[in-house]
């Protein structure tokens, strides 16, 4: 079997972490020197269209899968380093993390270290406090070389339905419930906007009104997201002047939670923005505006800045507007 050839499914028979093994068993055998780390595109691909059919989700665009071999903190990196998850919100991210203990009195220790490591660089992503967010994160654990992965831990957003089916999937796994920060304006439903926010114009004439900047940072405010009333000014006004403005500033200083919140105040539902986080390896559009799969000439691989223009154009048609 050529590598560019993913090895049949093994039959779903048994518990889920029965499965689950039988999964991963089918990985070290395609990728016996890898083992757990994320090095490879599509690895995981067999348990995202398990887990996928388990819990009623679109494997492709509802699941992500990562894993990492030398450090738990890798994964302050790993759950939003794909540009198909970047700055997205995906239902379910499922973790995989190499634990070396070669002394047998303290794997137990080892296990528990690493795992607590892993959830707590994990929680930030399910509390909403990342551009990048998921409902639920599963994640499993492989001891030294052995070739079973044990399911440790569930962090799922409170009240997660997916959390709630993946608790009853991997009973022995700690179940972890998120409160998520509310430092932002809520998704939905979203409050009306003042009048005259936006009208439909081209930009050299868009008509705002007189309380918008006001009502903005008061918003913010209610929100636990503060910052001067004249930033909020000046960035509307280089928004009205040019729809593409630079934040600067150190790091920490609020830039992206910025963009984020304005871009949130103005938007109508959560469809009409879109966070991307942008890669150092950017070297074309491809990132942006996607690009053709060379092995098929009838797909094309989309993006959620591509998709993001589209719903735009889509809402300009609806609403009339040239």
């Amino acid at each position: 079997m050529s590598l560019s050839e993913a090895p049949a499914a093994p039959p779903d028979v048994g518990s889920a972490e029965e499965h689950a093994n039988r999964l991963f068993n089918k990985i070290l055998e395609r990728y016996p020197k890898q083992g757990i780390a994320a090095s490879s595109f599509g690895k995981y691909d067999g348990f995202r269209k398990w887990l996928g059919s388990k819990l009623g989700l679109d494997w492709e665009k509802d699941t992500y899968a990562t894993g990492a071999s030398t450090t738990a903190h890798n994964f302050g990196s790993r759950w939003s380093q794909s540009n198909q998850v970047s700055g997205r919100h995906v239902p379910l991210g499922i973790g995989f993390i190499q634990v070396r203990e070669p002394d047998p009195t303290k794997t137990d220790q080892a296990i528990r270290s690493v795992v607590k490591s892993v959830k707590d660089t994990s929680r930030k992503f399910v509390d909403g406090s990342r551009p990048t967010s998921y409902d639920a994160i599963l994640i499993f654990s492989r001891l030294n070389d052995d070739p079973a992965i044990t399911p440790e831990g569930i962090l799922a957003v409170k009240g997660s339905k997916i959390g709630t089916q993946l608790r009853s999937l991997f009973p022995p796994a700690e179940y972890t419930e998120v409160d998520q920060i509310a430092a932002l304006p809520p998704s939905e439903p979203e409050t009306p906007k003042p009048p005259g926010a936006f009208v439909g114009k081209p930009a050299s004439s868009i008509e705002l009104s007189p309380t918008l900047v006001t009502s903005a940072h008061a918003d913010f405010a209610e929100a636990n997201f503060h910052c001067d009333e004249s930033l909020i000014r000046r960035l509307v006004s280089a928004l009205v002047a040019k729809p593409f403005v630079i934040l600067a500033g150190l790091t920490g200083s609020g830039k992206s939670q910025l963009a984020i919140a304005i871009a949130r105040w103005f938007s109508s539902t959560v469809a009409q923005r879109q966070v991307v986080a942008v890669g150092a390896d950017w070297t074309s559009n491809q990132n942006l505006v996607g690009y053709a799969d060379a092995l098929n000439d009838d797909k094309y691989i989309s993006t959620p800045a591509l998709e993001l223009m589209l719903r735009a154009i889509s809402d300009l048609d609806r609403l009339g507007i040239d």
